[in-house]
């Protein structure tokens, strides 16, 4: 008695298990192939960071502008002036703080002494006069 049964239903997971199984053996034996990688070298970076400067300053009052003043009767040669007054008012207002935070900047750092003396000018008419 001869009985058929179909080829593929029957291999066909094992074969797949088998060509997952080869290939992933092929994938961990790859890596392990290589050659070593050296030691990441450490980089160092500066970042300036910048430090607040705190002074006692007195913030001045804000201003009161011209165009708080118009109502919806106001006429538009008003309207332009007042916003033209308005913007002359806040320049005003906008240099004042500028000279009140002029005050609160922090000092030029000095050079020192012995920094302008190593220029390579003077190392070289240091080294002729030898």
């Amino acid at each position: 008695m001869v009985t058929t049964r179909p080829v593929g239903r029957a291999f066909g997971p094992v074969c797949a298990l088998g060509l997952a199984l080869a290939l992933g053996a092929a994938g961990v034996s790859g890596c392990a192939t290589r050659g070593a990688r050296p030691p990441a070298v450490p980089v160092t970076v500066d970042v300036p960071v910048p430090e607040p400067v705190y002074c006692a300053a007195q913030i001045p009052a804000r201003p009161s502008l011209p165009i708080s003043a118009l109502s919806e009767s106001s006429s538009p040669a008003d309207t332009i002036r007042a916003y033209a007054a308005s913007v002359i008012v806040l320049k005003g207002a906008l240099e004042q703080l500028d000279g009140i935070l002029g005050g609160c900047t922090r000092p030029a750092a000095r050079r020192p002494a012995s920094a302008a003396s190593t220029d390579g000018r003077s190392i070289a008419r240091a080294a002729s006069s030898r």
